[in-house]
């Protein structure tokens, strides 16, 4: 019965053509657990930063958020995204960010839950200057929880942001390739070393693509 189901299911939505993810399907209740499996699916799921939104294709299946119902008659079982897919945030930095992070890191990634991980994979770095620049400062660093944390990436070169003139710069790293300790259930953070920016009126995007990990 369980293996039917779950085969049922995947054979039913690849009939249906759609685009498919990482899922994971477990049961909850009923008599005859299944054991969890993961397979692709898609076709209306959408993901924006840590959120994603399932619209289910066929009227068997029924759920919101990241979460999707489907009611055998021997028990419920849930589908939902698997934890380790690749997720991409976005977060702006406001003049008055720039010229505070080097004392006051500005978070990028919020904490996990405890015992997961955070693990970025790349970082972007927009510069959006205007004909005020900034002076001072000193490199762009990305490391979890304050600006005493390990470092996740890479640094930015602080000219990215002091470079006179109007006009747009991206940047971009990849996480740490050498061996380091990741910190459970920390942020991640941005702030520079050496000394704060000052003066300047540009603002700043930065794209980070991470995964969350139970190891």
């Amino acid at each position: 019965m369980k293996r039917a189901f779950a085969l049922l299911l995947v054979l039913s939505l690849f009939a249906a053509g759609f685009q498919f993810d990482r899922l994971r399907i477990g049961q909850v209740g009923g008599a005859d657990p299944l054991p969890t499996r993961i397979f692709k699916l898609t076709g209306t799921v959408t993901r924006s930063g840590n959120e994603a939104t399932y619209t289910p294709p066929v009227t068997s299946v029924a759920g919101t958020a990241s979460q999707v119902t489907v009611t055998p008659a021997a028990g419920v079982y849930t589908v939902s995204l698997d934890e380790s897919i690749a997720r991409t945030i976005q977060v702006s930095l406001s003049a008055a960010n720039i010229i505070a992070m080097g004392t006051t890191p500005v978070q990028l990634i919020a904490a996990p839950a405890a015992g997961k991980l955070i693990l970025v994979e790349s970082i972007t770095f927009k510069m959006i200057r205007t004909a005020t620049a900034f002076t001072g400062g000193g490199a762009l660093e990305f490391r979890y929880t304050d600006a005493s944390g390990a470092k996740v990436s890479a640094d930015i070169a602080a000219s990215v942001v002091t470079t006179g003139g109007a006009g747009t710069e991206y940047n971009h790293v990849g996480g740490v390739i050498a061996s380091f300790t990741p910190v459970p259930a920390a942020a991640i953070v941005i702030t520079n070393a050496t000394a704060p920016f000052a003066t300047g009126t540009g603002t700043a995007v930065v794209t980070i693509k991470y995964r969350v990990i139970t190891p």
